[in-house]
């Protein structure tokens, strides 16, 4: 077996770890999330953040608070940590969709050009400190 294996966490890993609403499900997902080298991905942080906002009916601020202290909690590796924290602390802070927020977070951190449509996510864009 290869020495280079990665291990990626999907959303409901994340969830059943986050809200712990299935202890079985919990001591699983803690079993894996402590015992493995896991990267996250922007991907499932997002469908995480969806499910959060719709069926776990979180607010902004709420999610932000248990996203960041999953990050620190754990040893869970950000697959881009930079852009991933900044876009979580801008959901946290604006009334956008999250990845309009991760787009803006790519703007922040590595200067990059975003082409938009999006009124709201422009109007962020204008206010980053690059």
């Amino acid at each position: 077996m290869p020495n280079d294996i990665r291990h990626y966490l999907d959303a409901n890993m994340i969830l059943r770890y986050i809200v712990r609403d299935d202890e079985a499900q919990f001591q699983i997902a803690s079993q894996i999330i402590f015992n493995n080298p896991v990267i996250v991905t922007i991907e499932v942080l997002n469908e995480v953040v969806y499910v959060l906002k719709g069926p776990y009916n979180q607010n902004r601020v709420d999610i932000y608070n248990v996203l960041t202290s999953f990050f620190e909690d754990t040893a869970c590796i950000l697959q881009t940590p930079d852009i991933t924290l900044k876009g979580v602390e801008l959901y946290g802070a604006n009334n956008l969709d999250f990845v309009d927020c991760i787009l803006a977070a790519y703007h922040s951190v590595e200067n990059a050009v975003i082409y938009t449509f999006d009124k709201k996510l422009n109007r962020l864009l204008n206010t980053l400190i690059i």
